[in-house]
């Protein structure tokens, strides 16, 4: 579902990903303790809430991002130093930024946008950021941001 998102057709990853969420979600309430499962339901969660997104069904995409930014943002406060749970809290809030930004919400994805650049600062700090954040992450967060924020 994701590979079809990253081809330009997330219509058609919308229902795999869906299937693929209820599935991770079904094996996470058979044994909540294994934090590797949960870990999947939240990137699955991630991946089709941006499908829905670039399929244009902003109304359904919206509820779904706001979940998995809830989710990282909980998971992220257990260690707010870890690198991957920074990474992926910055990642969920810009998505989510840019569905909002997409649906007319503009305030509220400006400050989104804040959110995740805070985020970036605090891993330039600590050296956390790689390569891949700079290059990609932070570009595209950036160009959001200067085109719905006029930052």
């Amino acid at each position: 579902g994701s590979t079809f998102t990253d081809l330009g057709r997330p219509a058609d990853g919308v229902p795999m990903l869906k299937r693929a969420l209820e599935g991770w979600k079904t094996m996470a309430r058979a044994d909540p303790s294994d934090e590797a499962v949960q870990v999947w339901v939240w990137a699955t969660r991630l991946s089709y809430g941006q499908a829905l997104a670039q399929a244009g069904r902003l109304a359904e995409a919206i509820p779904v991002l706001s979940a998995a930014v809830a989710e990282r943002r909980a998971w992220h406060s257990a260690r707010p130093d870890d690198p991957d749970r920074r990474r992926l809290l910055m990642k969920a809030e810009a998505s989510f930024a840019d569905a909002l930004a997409r649906a007319g919400r503009a305030g509220e994805a400006c400050l989104l946008y804040a959110e995740a650049r805070g985020v970036a600062r605090e891993m330039e700090k600590a050296g956390q950021l790689t390569g891949y954040d700079r290059q990609e992450t932070l570009r595209i967060l950036k160009e959001s941001e200067a085109r719905f924020c006029g930052a």
